[in-house]
């Protein structure tokens, strides 16, 4: 339940400075009084990420880092024994031998970048664009994360192919890139 939010401050730019707004908001979580900063950035993705990792100690860009990179050896120290990751695009559930199994032995070598990311009392809302080296495949994935004790509980990711529109809609000659 949440006791009380306040609006602490914002800015707002032209041109190429960044457009922001900082929410300091009080909730209660697991029965205790938990501060959390909300930092939304517009072209400035890693001080906004700095400032909502403020409240948690999991590496949150770290962990995306391991997982774009395949690292085999330090994706376990970041999940809980027990979680389950979910890719629901393609119907699958994963324990976490599974899951590192079928991440790093996807073929390709990756990079990435954490376009968004949005903190939640129990975990974080994520969307990255990864890449394959190459160009080959370019994709976004959405992740909900669930933590506890700041380690992967759950993990629900939706993933897609970037791509232009499908032709019908390009006919339609609605809608602008959005980049």
């Amino acid at each position: 339940a949440q006791l009380g939010a306040r609006h602490t401050g914002s800015v707002e730019a032209t041109g190429s400075s960044p457009v922001y707004s900082i929410i300091d908001r009080s909730t209660v979580y697991k029965g205790k009084c938990v501060k959390t900063f909300i930092y939304r950035a517009f072209g400035y993705k890693d001080k906004g990420i700095a400032w909502i990792l403020k409240e948690k100690n999991m590496k949150i860009k770290d962990f995306f880092e391991d997982i774009v990179s395949q690292n085999r050896e330090r994706l376990a120290s970041y999940f809980c024994e027990d979680a389950r990751i979910y890719w629901h695009c393609t119907n699958e559930e994963f324990t976490l031998a599974e899951y590192i199994q079928a991440n790093c032995d996807y073929p390709g070598k990756y990079r990435g970048e954490i376009e968004r990311l949005e903190e939640l009392p129990a975990g974080y809302v994520l969307v990255g664009k990864v890449q394959a080296v190459n160009e080959a495949v370019s994709c976004h994935v959405t992740s909900f994360i669930t933590l506890r004790d700041d380690k992967v509980l759950r993990m629900d990711e939706y993933w897609a192919d970037d791509g232009p529109a499908p032709l019908w809609r390009q006919r339609m000659k609605i809608g602008k890139p959005i980049k």
